[in-house]
């Protein structure tokens, strides 16, 4: 896989959103949930979709450092925005239980009104449009001052239906391995899972200015 920084950008800079396939190999991601799913599970928290979650991974798992300090990612992070210092890694573990919503995120959302936010996740199982895939809401940015936000930047379901047509929703399956590079001001969510189990790993990336003073950047 040859990847091009430039033609990336172009696609962030256009669409908010890049895909990179095949990113890791099996191999690695199979290493990274057999890491995630040896962290006690007294250590997760509940997410706003009731999904379970650590952070920082960093402390417990290799790949969790090898994907915080990805120099390719870290290289597209910093042309791309202002938020290119990654402060540390989201394990997140989205499983099916019946007659339980679950979902990464709890529903449509957007991180802030920066100009721009990068952020970077990586499948770590295989995701169909069953097992809770990452959803992208295409061209929402340019309307993000006239949203009916609440409570932290969220949207109810309904306004997202009743303005946006379907072809503007980007629901992203893929095999483990599946990197998903995005601009977090454009709304998005993860979709409410059906059947199985959804592992990833998210860096979160702010100006340092902004993190350096919080006592887990220092850890």
């Amino acid at each position: 896989m040859k990847l091009k920084i430039d033609e990336i950008l172009e696609t962030l800079r256009q669409e908010g959103i890049c895909i990179l396939r095949n990113y890791w190999d099996k191999d690695k991601c199979e290493l990274a949930r057999k890491e995630i799913l040896s962290i006690p599970f007294q250590t997760f928290s509940k997410g706003q979709g009731g999904d379970l979650r650590v952070r920082p991974a960093e402390p417990y798992s290799s790949c969790a450092k090898d994907f915080i300090s990805d120099q390719f990612i870290i290289d597209v992070a910093k042309r791309y925005s202002d938020c290119h210092d990654p402060e540390n890694i989201q394990a997140n573990v989205v499983s099916f239980a019946e007659n339980n919503p679950i979902d990464s995120g709890g529903g449509w959302h957007l991180d802030s009104l920066k100009p721009a936010q990068f952020k970077s996740m990586i499948y770590l199982t295989d995701v169909s449009e069953d097992n809770g895939p990452f959803m992208f809401l295409r061209g929402s940015k340019a309307r993000n001052s006239e949203m009916p936000f609440f409570s932290n930047f969220r949207l109810e379901e309904s306004y997202i239906r009743n303005n946006f047509g379907d072809d503007k929703i980007v629901e992203v399956t893929g095999n483990a391995g599946t990197c998903v590079l995005f601009d977090s001001t454009y709304v998005h969510r993860g979709k409410e899972i059906s059947e199985g189990i959804r592992i990833a790993m998210t860096t979160y990336w702010y100006p340092i200015k902004e993190v350096e003073h919080l006592p887990e950047w220092n850890k």
